[in-house]
């Protein structure tokens, strides 16, 4: 067994089986509730979550105790928080990486004959992210249907519009029962970007953000997608739409 840390694999890594014993499920959730007033109930305000946490059983073989406790040293400089946080592919399959993952405590080492073993316990951010995503586009304005597979909870998308709009002309994207309109201008070498997951929502050509989009939006609410449900996106404009392209920011608890 092995996993994959800041992109180096436990199993490259002389002597070291390392394998993930304790995986959690909605780890560090926080559901906050008030008191009804009159029906002897209680109303739910919100989740959320923070971080979650990975604990790893270590084995650690040698010709002898001392080679064995060398090697470990070695898996120590590894995962030293000191060098910062980075992705944890807690099962080394490639699948999927929990962002800002760093060690969270001591790992105390127990040794008998040549082998010494310990538990390295870390935290991460609360979604692991995959390492190719699912994504949706059509060419033009219209409609196309679409369904998220992978993840199990839900997820805040990225949806991309290109096309030459003057500022009085409009683009309206409804998915399921969202909707948008957004205000131009925007150029055929620019593209309209409303980015859920990191609540920015701009015009950019290439990598430069060239105006917010937050003044011309009909809705600042958020759009989710979960997984195992039909979307319907429609786009409507009274400019041209050349492209619409949406990335699922598929998300695993």
């Amino acid at each position: 067994m092995s996993f994959i840390y800041g992109g180096v694999d436990t199993e490259t890594l002389p002597g070291v089986d390392a394998g993930v014993v304790e995986w959690p499920s909605l780890y560090g959730l926080e559901v906050d509730e008030i008191d009804s007033v009159g029906i002897f109930a209680r109303i739910v305000g919100g989740v959320s979550r923070s971080r979650t946490q990975f604990v790893f059983e270590v084995e650690i073989s040698g010709a002898t105790i001392e080679e064995a406790l060398e090697r470990a040293d070695v898996f120590a400089e590894l995962v030293d928080p000191a060098r910062g946080v980075r992705d944890l592919d807690p099962h080394g399959s490639g699948e999927w990486v929990w962002p800002d993952a760093i060690l969270s405590g001591e790992i105390i080492w127990e040794g008998h004959g040549r082998f010494v073993k310990g538990r390295a316990i870390f935290e991460a951010a609360p979604f692991g992210k995959p390492a190719v995503d699912e994504s949706w586009q059509r060419s033009g304005a219209g409609s196309l249907t679409f369904t998220r597979s992978m993840g199990n909870t839900s997820a805040l998308p990225t949806v991309e519009i290109r096309g030459t709009l003057s500022a009085a002309q409009t683009v309206t994207v409804t998915v399921g029962s969202y909707t948008n309109t957004i205000r131009g201008p925007l150029t055929s070498a620019q593209v309209m970007r409303l980015d859920f997951e990191n609540f920015e929502f701009a015009v950019w050509a290439g990598t430069t953000k060239v105006a917010s989009l937050v003044p011309r939006m009909s809705e600042l609410d958020p759009l989710e997608l979960w997984t195992k449900t039909a979307y319907t996106l429609s786009v409507a404009s009274t400019g041209t739409v050349s492209q619409v392209l949406v990335k699922a920011n598929s998300r695993k608890q």
